[in-house]
């Protein structure tokens, strides 16, 4: 069975493509978190889009949609639809 992409007109934040991209962006991942967990931050330190941990070779790994971390925090953003 073939897939087929979905227009790029009909694309949204939840879709991977553009919320890759959106999250990448320092100031739009900022402002997002700052939005939806109704706190402050002033900068971020590391944000990684898609990252993926693996801790032993033998041991199955997981994969955070956002993974960003300020002085003291870290956080998990997941998409969920």
């Amino acid at each position: 069975m073939l897939s087929t992409l979905k227009p790029f007109e009909d694309l949204d934040f939840t879709d991977d493509f553009i919320f890759y991209q959106v999250m990448q962006n320092d100031d739009i991942c900022i402002s997002i978190l700052e939005h939806l967990l109704k706190i402050r931050l002033d900068h971020i330190e590391r944000q990684e889009v898609q990252k993926e941990l693996k801790p032993y070779y033998e041991s199955r790994g997981v994969r955070f949609d956002a993974y960003v971390k300020d002085s003291s925090r870290i956080f998990n953003v997941e998409m969920i639809w």
